[in-house]
Formats: structure tokens, sequence, C-alpha cells
């Protein structure tokens, strides 16, 4: 598990307008081994930043993005 600060750059397709704000991101993931060299692996990642002020109306806040991922990890 690890967790990363940033700063994000978000911008709008709609209407030319771009913001940065303060991000940060923390996940995790398990390796499950299926032969002797080769294993899967799943994650999942939480991106949490401000609401950025773009094109749509806001009230502030926070906004949380989840990525789940995985895939094949072989061992040399």
């Amino acid at each position: 598990m690890g967790s990363r600060h940033w700063l994000g750059h978000f911008s709008s397709n709609q209407a030319n307008v771009s913001d940065n704000e303060f991000t940060a991101d923390w996940g995790g993931g398990l390796d499950f081994k299926i032969f002797p060299y080769v294993s899967l692996r799943l994650e999942a990642r939480d991106f949490y930043s401000e609401v950025p002020p773009l094109a749509l109306p806001s009230n502030g806040g926070h906004q949380n993005n989840v990525v789940a991922s995985g895939g094949l990890v072989l061992r040399f």
C-alpha cells in the first residue's frame, strides 16, 4: 500500500477552462501465485482531489476516482 501527493491539472473539452488542484492517491494490491513463475495481480487505487471549477457549476467539495486493474506477473 502506498500514498503519493501530486498537483493535478484539469481541463474542460466544452469550455476553454483549466485548473490545477492538489491531488493524492493511495491504493494497494495482491499477487496470487498460479504457477511457480506466474502470478495474478489485482490492484485498486483511489485518486482524491478537490472538485475543479470548470464548465459545470459546483458547490466545492472533493471527488474520488477509483481505478481497478489487474494483470499477469512473470518472475524470472
